[in-house]
């Protein structure tokens, strides 16, 4: 999993917001807003990276939701 932190507003004060690289398998139907839940933990899909014809992996960038 790649992670790169960035601050982010929540509630009036600055939150750290750790997003996610989830790979799925190819053709999988996701979109932004989606949630995904992956070993009790729920992550919600920012954007999903476009494979184009030859995709062998979907690539969604995420960020948990706490």
């Amino acid at each position: 999993e790649n992670r790169i932190s960035r601050e982010a507003p929540a509630g009036g004060r600055l939150a750290v917001v750790t997003p996610y690289r989830v790979t799925l398998p190819a053709g999988i139907d996701v979109t932004a807003r989606d949630r995904l839940v992956i070993s009790a933990r729920t992550f919600e899909v920012a954007l999903v990276q476009a494979g184009g014809a030859w995709e062998t992996a979907r690539v969604c960038l995420c960020a948990e939701v706490l």
